[in-house]
């Protein structure tokens, strides 16, 4: 599905940058332009170590969240202090990504622009930009994460985020997101 007002951001671990990177995305685009944030977890069963147990959490085979509340520490709440004129979070498990995105384009106007933190969300959409945050020391990358990373359209390494990535290597145009020639 190409979605090219659709802005992705993943990696290959946790406080590597990702929701930093989309606040400093959205803070600055949405001066222009009205930004919806959006955050995807895509469950594993091996993964309940860092999401905590989460078996018979899904009364439906997706949930999908809209964040209201300004003042939460969670990465939503971030978005919406950056700027973003709503943000969603979707949980779901990898057999109903597609059908999560679907529900939630249903939701929002088709045409809407997104930044999107989630590295699942690749294998059910093509975003205008696809920006993949590496931490070198974690070399071991899971299988999930070696699968998307070569769809990347720009690699980080988290360490040099600062300094290596400006705001302005990112267009929006009215054909949706791009990134400029460094």
């Amino acid at each position: 599905m190409k979605l090219p007002k659709l802005l992705l951001i993943a990696g290959n671990g946790r406080n590597i940058g990702k929701s930093t990177l989309a606040e400093t995305i959205i803070a600055s685009f949405s001066k222009k332009e009205e930004i919806i944030g959006l955050k995807v977890t895509t469950m594993y069963p091996e993964e309940s170590n860092c999401h905590g147990e989460k078996e018979n959490q899904f009364p439906n085979p997706f949930s999908i969240f809209e964040e209201t509340d300004i003042h939460s520490p969670k990465d939503t709440a971030r978005m919406l202090r950056a700027g973003a004129s709503r943000v969603f979070y979707i949980r779901c498990t990898d057999e109903h990504l597609k059908d999560a995105l679907e529900a939630f384009y249903r939701i929002i106007r088709t045409l809407s622009v997104i930044v999107c933190e989630s590295g699942s969300l690749r294998k059910v959409a093509e975003p205008g930009v696809f920006i993949y945050i590496e931490e070198p020391k974690k070399q071991a990358d899971k299988e999930k994460h070696r699968n998307i990373k070569p769809l990347a359209d720009r690699i980080l390494i988290s360490e040099r985020l600062a300094t290596d990535f400006r705001i302005s290597e990112i267009h929006l145009g009215a054909d949706g997101w791009s990134l400029r020639d460094r």
